[in-house]
């Protein structure tokens, strides 16, 4: 919800977060827990304008997470190291309800799973630490809160605090899903698409959002295909770490990166894209 406050400045669409949470969809005789929207589901729905045709969303969506997705994270994260803000939430998912040091802040960033947001630790490059168990351990409360690393689960912020630090914008107060500018519009949701769609599409948007932070991180460059040697994580070992397949990442490069892992570009005919020298 912190996430949406800052992008929005909008409490109706906020408060529609909330109508997620403990919600049950009841069709026929099956009912069904709502998933909710965490972290990532909040950046995605930002950035991403399904009207677009897919190079042009793909351009729209790396704008919007440079220019206002990327710098609401950082100032999140500022905010809470400098103890301005402070987020509650249980170590490890099995402990009491706790306030997180801002100095653990150096060392965390959020993700989320199946709706629920999760402050997980990090290197020094950002990068994951690996956990003892599953994140899904976690969640569930499985893993003792005296196991290291610490990651903490469903973190909650004051309201209060979030309204001081970000004040609600009355001229603008837009829904991310809804760009028409009426003030507190509460849009209808969209149909949710099978399982299978939904992942593909979470999978796009992950590689978008890599592609914003390393072009930003790296001087406009586009991730590598390997691992380097100096460290710069590939995007086959980005893929594995992420749960997509190496097909899939190939797909990905081709649509969004114009190139195939390890291939060269082919021509009309099919041939490699290099002319083909003629003997002297």
């Amino acid at each position: 919800m912190l996430l949406r406050w800052v992008l929005t400045r909008d409490s109706a669409s906020v408060l529609a977060m909330a109508d997620d949470y403990g919600a049950w969809l009841v069709e026929g005789k099956s009912a069904k827990r709502v998933r909710p929207q965490g972290w990532d589901d909040v950046a995605r729905a930002y950035w991403i304008d399904d009207s677009l045709l897919a190079e042009e969303r793909l351009t729209a969506a790396i704008v919007k997470a440079d220019m206002f997705v990327i710098p609401a994270k950082n100032e999140i994260y500022n905010r809470l190291r400098g103890a301005e803000i402070c987020a509650q939430a249980r170590r490890n998912g099995s402990g009491d309800i706790e306030t997180i040091g801002p100095e653990q802040w150096g060392g965390l960033r959020f993700c989320s799973v199946e709706g629920r947001d999760i402050a997980i630790p990090i290197d020094p490059e950002r990068d994951p630490l690996r956990l003892a168990r599953s994140l899904g351990d976690y969640l569930s409360g499985s893993v003792p809160a005296t196991d290291t690393p610490t990651a903490w689960t469903d973190p909650v912020f004051a309201a209060e605090q979030a309204m001081r630090l970000w004040r609600p914008n009355e001229s603008s107060v837009v829904d991310p899903r809804n760009l028409s500018g009426e003030s507190g519009v509460r849009v209808e949701e969209s149909p949710v698409p099978p399982p299978e769609v939904c992942i593909e599409q979470a999978h796009r948007m992950t590689y978008v959002q890599r592609v914003a932070e390393f072009r930003k991180d790296h001087s406009g460059r586009n991730p590598p295909v390997q691992t380097t040697k100096d460290g710069l994580e590939g995007d086959r070992e980005w893929a594995v770490r992420n749960g997509i397949s190496r097909d899939e990442i190939t797909r990905l490069r081709e649509e969004y990166l114009k190139t195939k892992l390890g291939r060269p570009p082919k021509n009309s005919t099919g041939n490699s894209a290099k002319k083909n020298r003629q003997p002297n």
